[in-house]
């Protein structure tokens, strides 16, 4: 089976390969096993797929290595605070597009493709995880943010009708992070193929929908408190922080959210339409074994986040407006944050605040300073 599935994902056998810890993904909470493998909490990879959540995860994830003293895949040393991505979009080859400095890397967490060198290069009991989000709403995201056809654009509808598939970004992104090539994934076979590989090789996948749901799950798996999944939405498209999934401003270029509107959207987005449906029903059964406790612990997350806002933030703007280049983002109407001046001088208001950009150069200084200490 996974010769066949290697010619779908470029992943290696490695996939199926024994893991040797006690941990497991059961609940503390929660009574569900999403996946029954076995991982170390320290170590990490996670997908990031585009306009998926993927920076506010990723935020967290940087935030959570940093505090306990781990080491991340990052680029070479010349390109360290320029980029926030392993070679994307080519396939992650560690050889060209990570740094040298360190062997097997505790957690990988920047814009990579899936590939057998990803795996092979990360610890062999790594957590992975990715998000999805529903294609109608992320392919409107990434056209807005990407500024898709520039100035006096096209309409999506008919961008796609046009042939838009051969732009990354609206050809199927979410399948292509996770390793499906644009000409592999044109079958219903091949596709199914490549979900049943994914799902073999993911400990959790959470759905962008059900965000705050998902982050409780994820912080049982991994044993963490609510201090680990603590977020201010990083790269958002509007004034409010306090959800994942912003709604898209009202744009004459978007289509509107019907029947007919996405089952065409649906048509060209078919590998990322079937892979998060399927992944979309699996949190969905789980959220609904445990509504009430995930309501209860979600209501705590809350009371958190507003602390937290209360102290650091002043407002949030569009990046345009924003003058500290910390925490000014980069996408096509994009919004950051204004710091109230007791936040300006706490480190975790400016880790949870800032820029994409800015926090890998905070990963690159905190990554040299560790491996000075290590020498």
């Amino acid at each position: 089976m996974w010769t066949n599935l290697c010619s779908i994902l470029d992943v290696s056998q490695s996939f199926s390969r024994p893991l040797e810890s006690d941990s497991n993904t059961k609940t503390q909470g929660a009574q569900i096993v999403y996946n029954n493998k076995p991982f170390n909490r320290n170590h990490i990879v996670y997908i990031k797929t585009h306009k998926a959540a993927s920076s506010t995860i990723q935020s967290m994830l940087m935030r959570y290595g940093m505090r306990n003293n781990l080491t991340f895949a990052i680029p070479p040393r010349n390109k360290q605070r320029q980029v926030n991505q392993l070679g994307f979009p080519a396939r992650f080859n560690h050889i060209k597009h990570m740094s040298s400095e360190i062997e097997k890397p505790d957690i990988l967490c920047y814009h990579s493709v899936l590939s057998t060198d990803l795996i092979n290069t990360m610890p062999m009991d790594s957590f992975y995880l990715t998000s999805l989000r529903d294609p109608f709403s992320q392919i409107k995201s990434a056209y807005v943010y990407y500024g898709v056809g520039g100035h006096g654009r096209k309409p999506l509808m008919e961008f796609l009708e046009d042939g838009a598939k051969s732009r990354q970004v609206l050809n199927n992104p979410q399948s292509y992070d996770l390793g499906l090539s644009f000409t592999r994934a044109t079958t219903e076979a091949a596709i199914m193929e490549g979900l049943k590989a994914i799902d073999s090789l993911f400990h959790f996948v959470i759905i962008v929908e059900y965000f705050e749901e998902c982050l409780i799950l994820l912080r049982d798996m991994m044993k963490w408190t609510n201090d680990d999944i603590l977020y201010f939405r990083v790269n958002f498209n509007g004034k409010s922080q306090k959800t994942a999934s912003a709604s898209p401003k009202e744009n004459p270029q978007l289509p509107s959210d019907t029947p007919e509107n996405r089952q065409i959207v649906y048509k060209y987005l078919h590998a990322d339409y079937i892979i998060y449906s399927f992944f979309k029903l699996k949190v969905e059964k789980i959220i609904e074994q445990n509504r009430d406790y995930l309501d209860t612990e979600i209501a705590k997350l809350h009371e958190l986040q507003s602390t937290w806002s209360n102290f650091c933030l002043e407002s949030s703007a569009p990046s345009s407006k924003i003058k500290d280049s910390r925490f000014r983002t980069y996408g096509v109407g994009s919004y950051g944050y204004i710091l109230k001046k007791q936040g300006y001088l706490n480190q975790t208001c400016i880790e949870l605040a800032c820029a994409e950009l800015h926090h890998t150069k905070l990963l690159a200084d905190y990554q040299a300073r560790l491996l000075s200490l290590r020498l």
